[in-house]
């Protein structure tokens, strides 16, 4: 090999070296932190096709609405003045009965943060979309990603940049390779894709924020091989503080299937009805979907309350290819959630809340309706 080439990349791979290389200040810490949250839910759905009739009623104990149930650890050393090290260890649970899925399955991710040249983190974590998108005001079935694709993923394997903030901009990316998405609607791990990235970018300047996105998921078919076509999604949203009230708003598309689950509805009742062979709920991921989503919000504080109301929407293509690989017609329609909720602030750390939202045309089926009401407790440690 050349000397001269050589050289460049001893002092390529060098470079982390010369930020660790540093005296160390040995200033670090841990912090334990979590949320419990429940409430008690009415929830229920109902379809109806093709002469049959589908309906599910719930009143019982609904785990994490404001905020999942978790707990964790998270850490930093201090390098050098402007470099530190840091961790953050995640898991989920049920509060009903307190089993765990498996242990920091939520979150398990270390980096280095520089003050001048970013951030740079590994491990199971947010997609730069869920970390830039910040547009919720109401949880639950309200939540933006009811009807948006990056918005609320969390992939493992993901490596990811965020750039520090020059007038107002802030810039990330991220970048998985085989690996499992945790989808947090249904808070659903799936060993899904072959690729996985996310690119976005957010602008802050006084009261205004506005945020835009781009993610691309290369999936595995039934042979876990990787399949010819990408599904991918893009969005816009912004967020402005009126100081009386805040407001925010979203638009974006998707195309070859949904990040996440439509509707925030699997089944009903551990039914998932099907006409000519095929199952109806998620029929939208396949190659050829498309989808327009829309989202409206806005919270008002006043004292020690809270209320925010939204709307979602998201209209698709899903009728067409039903019909073009079936030849029978479903009923579809574009699927529109409202949703409320009201909190109110008992200490720093402890919230209580009420809530309600009605949906229909759930997952693009026409008259799949959705409601659920409830009230519940939150608390912070």
């Amino acid at each position: 090999m050349p000397l001269r080439p050589l050289k460049k990349a001893v002092v390529f791979f060098s470079l982390p070296l010369v930020f660790l290389s540093t005296p160390s200040f040995s200033e670090s810490s841990v912090t334990l932190y979590g949320a419990v949250d429940s409430n008690l839910q009415w929830s229920q759905q109902k379809y109806s096709v093709d002469g049959v009739d589908i309906k599910s009623t719930r009143t019982g104990l609904n785990d994490g609405y404001l905020k999942s149930n978790i707990w964790g650890l998270k850490g930093t050393e201090q390098i050098n003045p402007q470099l530190d090290v840091f961790f953050n260890l995640e898991s989920k649970f049920s509060l009903s009965d307190g089993t765990s899925k498996s242990m920091f399955s939520k979150k398990s991710f270390m980096g280095l943060r520089h003050e001048g040249l970013g951030t740079l983190s590994l491990g199971r974590q947010k997609s730069s979309s869920d970390d830039f998108l910040a547009v919720n005001m109401v949880r639950g079935l309200g939540k933006v990603s009811r009807a948006f694709g990056g918005s609320g993923v969390t992939a493992d394997n993901l490596l990811k940049y965020e750039s520090p903030q020059m007038y107002g901009l802030t810039l990330g990316a991220s970048y998985a390779r085989k690996g499992s998405v945790l989808r947090s609607d249904l808070h659903q791990i799936e060993t899904d894709f072959e690729h996985y990235s996310s690119i976005a970018a957010r602008y802050e300047r006084g009261p205004w924020q506005m945020s835009a996105s781009y993610d691309r998921k290369r999936g595995l078919d039934n042979n876990q091989r990787a399949q010819d076509f990408s599904l991918r999604g893009w969005t816009l949203g912004t967020v402005y503080d009126f100081d009386a009230f805040k407001l925010s708003l979203a638009y974006g598309r998707d195309y070859n299937g949904k990040f996440n689950t439509a509707g925030n509805i699997k089944n009903i009742g551990g039914t998932n009805p099907s006409l000519a062979g095929e199952e109806l709920i998620g029929f939208y991921n396949r190659q050829g979907f498309k989808s327009k989503n829309y989202y409206v919000g806005m919270s008002m504080p006043i004292d020690q309350w809270k209320w925010a109301i939204s709307w979602t929407r998201s209209s698709s293509n899903m009728g067409d290819l039903f019909r073009n690989e079936t030849g029978r017609a479903l009923p579809t329609g574009s699927q529109n959630i409202y949703a409320t909720q009201l909190t109110y602030s008992l200490s720093k750390r402890t919230t209580a809340y009420v809530y309600g939202a009605y949906g229909k045309n759930l997952a693009y089926l026409k008259n799949l309706t959705g409601k659920e009401v409830g009230v519940g407790l939150n608390h912070r440690f």
